[in-house]
């Protein structure tokens, strides 16, 4: 025996305890098995690196006040000591443990945040003990945990290949597993697909049932038809899933659009010249005019001796000539814009008529420039923007406005 293995006898230990420690002092043991725990509770020595508490039948109300301040403990054993429940703040003065024997006690379940404070948790034994219960996440917090122990329970149907995520060694025997297909099939696919994990007993774990049935050869053929069932199932939701998704996405689109159609009309005019899905024929019958011209009175001669004799092929309505001798202007240009063809933003009636008719109808001819400057200018004006625009001095601004308007 080397050595540094030999352990000495301390003289200082907690009564009805041994206590030993090995020549560098790296190693401290605390030995209080089969003790009857009384109060006061004596402390544990800090330095313990060691410590067996098995066989303590009262253990439980005092277990935790015995491990507090306990930073370099790295082996626990707290087997044969009558523990039903474990509370979360259990181990909370053992961060660094490392090694835990919780075997033949009395736990029931282990609901997953029993050991939240044991990080560092490599060997975890809760064989032998009246398991029904466990998470099927119940360890995910012990990334380092590589042996566990669960045979000899009462687990009819644990998620074992989910508690854990990086296992090299479990046992899970002598359980009385209830074999259904959801269970078993997860089961034999998880310990026939893990190279990793070493199954030290599934040779000699069976089926609860009358022929004792081992569970790595339980075959129901309706387990397997199943699974087929659920792959169909599987494809077939891949497949229905993005169908589905993609409909309801064009159905809500084509509600939006068909709500709001006007204004996705009007901006996509007004912002790159397209006209979507439009058609004045119908909003054109019963027309009397084709246009109205709007001019202002120093203008008339250019109305009268340009543009008027340019558009012959088109019934114009000029307020000069047109409009009923004695009646109101405003009157006469409302009921004009209802009986003309191209009409879009010009005075209020004319706007509210091209919402009504669904179209952008006015046309601005600008026969000299403009000047830019001034600030209530129509040819500024944001709906006056959002119009056609011909300029008299192209020669061929008639031809450009009737490609403009068709």
């Amino acid at each position: 025996m080397d050595k540094k293995d030999m352990l000495c006898k301390a003289n200082k230990c907690p009564t009805y305890c041994q206590c030993f420690y090995n020549v560098n002092e790296l190693v401290h043991v605390v030995d209080c098995f089969n003790v009857t725990w009384k109060d006061p509770v004596a402390n544990l020595p800090q330095k313990s690196t060691t410590v067996f508490l098995d066989g303590n039948t009262n253990i439980a109300p005092v277990v935790r006040r015995l491990l507090i301040g306990l930073s370099n403990l790295e082996i626990l054993y707290i087997n044969n000591s009558g523990l039903r429940i474990i509370h979360r703040d259990l181990f909370q003065g053992v961060p660094n443990l490392k090694e835990l024997h919780l075997e033949d006690n009395q736990l029931y379940s282990i609901s997953g945040d029993e050991f939240d404070f044991t990080p560092k948790l490599q060997e975890l034994f809760l064989n032998q003990n009246e398991l029904h219960f466990l998470s099927p996440n119940a360890f995910w917090n012990l990334s380092k945990l590589k042996i566990l122990s669960l045979h000899k329970n009462k687990l009819s149907q644990p998620q074992l290949w989910t508690v854990a995520h990086n296992l090299s060694e479990i046992t899970f025997s002598q359980n009385p597993f209830i074999c259904t297909c959801n269970f078993v099939i997860p089961l034999q696919q998880w310990v026939g697909q893990t190279q990793d994990i070493q199954f030290q007993d599934v040779a000699n774990t069976y089926c609860n049932d009358e022929l004792h049935t081992p569970i790595m050869q339980y075959n129901d053929s309706t387990c397997y038809e199943i699974e087929v069932i659920k792959e169909k199932k599987i494809s077939l939701l891949v497949i229905i899933a993005p169908t589905v998704s993609i409909f309801l996405f064009l159905s809500i689109l084509s509600i939006l659009l068909y709500l709001y159609r006007l204004e996705m009309k009007v901006w996509l005019y007004s912002r790159y010249g397209v006209r979507l899905f439009y058609t004045n024929k119908d909003a054109d019958k019963g027309k009397v005019f084709h246009a109205f011209i709007s001019y202002a009175n120093e203008d008339g001669h250019w109305i009268a001796g340009t543009l008027v004799p340019q558009l012959t092929d088109y019934k114009l309505c000029i307020h000069q000539r047109d409009f009923p001798v004695g009646g109101f202007i405003a009157e006469s240009i409302v009921e004009a814009v209802e009986k003309s063809q191209w009409c879009q933003f010009e005075f209020n009636t004319a706007h509210m008529q091209s919402l009504q008719d669904k179209c952008k109808r006015l046309i601005v001819v600008l026969y000299q420039e403009v000047d830019k400057n001034i600030n209530d200018a129509l040819f500024w004006s944001k709906k006056i923007r959002m119009s056609q625009f011909c300029s008299a001095d192209n020669p061929s601004w008639i031809q450009t406005c009737e490609k403009e308007t068709h």
